[in-house]
């Protein structure tokens, strides 16, 4: 038939009973996208650490130059760090105090694998076998309401225990799979009318398929002269800000893959660099006053080694840097302790972290969205959340 059962009921298990759209909040919380950079980033050659000596050193062939020697030299931010001139769009943003960074960032787990390294960050800690992810945890604590939205094919680990998550990797496709939906979709509101099983359920999910439908180009344009990069990228943020307009969900989670550059970094991290940077200035330009109420961050699993490789990349490494976006962010700093490129400082030839980056999500859940200790306790339960390093402003 149309939809395999299976598949139907698989749909249905994505949105929870009270996810309708809109959904009152009793009090102002920021919306949240959260970019997950896979592969690993190399937090050295995307904010370097140009006053570093020890950096040239240890790249001598992959070394992004320092600033004011060249077109492609690093962008200076503080008399110490540069940005990777690729994102160049972003610098303005830094400068209006609007972007922030945190190097020397990272989980302190000591795995280089991909897979469970991701899967640690996202769970929230270091136990693979929870049931749920950090906003899964944090849709409960917090008492929130609205969709956490993964703008991709599947739910993350992330969103796992949400009970309002929901994957929507494009608006324009997230419908029933048939030719015939106009006459199907009353059949199946009248099959699930009946209170009991899966009724309420079933209502939600079609009653969120047609508020999605709702969602287009045209009722909710790109604003303010903004201009999306072509890409999954781009397309995914420009789709994240349409949303954002029309008030559909509080969590955004972002896939974006292409990080893992053991050969030519200087060919494909500018790749990557250069999307990313342009997709973030037009969303920040496109959302115009409404960013006031976003915030934005990125993380990678993992950062990468010091010391380049024989092949012009970097192998699996630890510490790497996060980026902070929005309204309520303290921007135009590098936070963070930076630890030094010397051998006595480095960790098996890596970067330390000095920054768990469950120190920059606590201080974001704290400041932009209420979060209680107690809450923040049954969110990343094996951590103590200790200083926060000043990264947002409270609301």
């Amino acid at each position: 038939m149309l939809l395999l059962r299976r598949q139907f009921l698989g749909t249905l298990g994505l949105v929870a009973l009270n996810a309708l759209l809109p959904v009152a909040r009793a009090t102002q919380r920021d919306v949240l996208v959260c970019m997950f950079l896979r592969g690993g980033m190399d937090g050295l050659n995307t904010v370097v650490p140009y006053r570093d000596a020890r950096y040239y050193t240890l790249r001598p062939n992959i070394g992004v130059a320092p600033p004011g020697t060249g077109a492609n030299a690093a962008l200076d931010l503080d008399g110490v760090f540069g940005l990777h001139p690729a994102l160049a769009p972003l610098k303005p943003l830094f400068a209006a105090g609007e972007l922030a960074i945190v190097h020397a960032a990272g989980h302190t787990q000591a795995d280089r694998s991909h897979f469970s390294a991701q899967a640690l960050m996202e769970a929230g800690g270091m136990d693979l076998t929870a049931p749920d992810g950090w906003l899964g945890r944090a849709a409960t604590a917090l008492d929130l309401k609205d969709h956490g939205v993964a703008v991709s094919r599947s739910i993350p680990v992330s969103l796992r225990g949400w009970p309002g998550a929901v994957a929507i990797r494009d608006a324009q496709s997230f419908r029933l799979a048939t030719r015939y939906r106009d006459q199907v979709t009353p059949v199946l509101g009248a099959l699930f009318a009946d209170p009991a099983a899966l009724g309420a359920t079933a209502r939600t999910t079609l009653a969120t398929i047609e508020q999605v439908a709702a969602l287009d180009k045209e009722s909710f344009p790109i604003e303010n002269g903004a201009s999306y990069p072509q890409g999954a990228l781009g397309d995914a943020l420009g789709q994240t800000a349409r949303f954002i307009k029309a008030g559909f969900g509080q969590v955004y989670c972002l896939d974006v893959s292409g990080w893992d550059h053991h050969a030519a970094i200087g060919v494909e991290l500018p790749k990557r660099l250069t999307e990313l940077g342009a997709a973030l200035a037009a969303f920040r330009a496109d959302l115009g006053t409404r960013m006031n109420g976003v915030s934005v961050v990125t993380m990678t699993e993992f950062g990468r080694r010091a010391q380049e490789n024989a092949s012009g990349g970097t192998d699996h490494g630890r510490a790497s840097c996060m980026f902070a976006l929005g309204g309520g962010v303290a921007g135009g700093r590098v936070y963070g302790e930076w630890p030094g490129l010397e051998a006595s400082n480095l960790r098996n030839g890596d970067l330390e972290i000095t920054t768990d980056y469950r120190t920059v999500l606590t201080e974001l859940l704290v400041k932009r969205l209420g979060a209680s200790p107690t809450a923040l306790a049954s969110i990343f339960p094996e951590f103590d959340t200790g200083n926060a390093r000043g990264v947002f402003r409270a609301a």
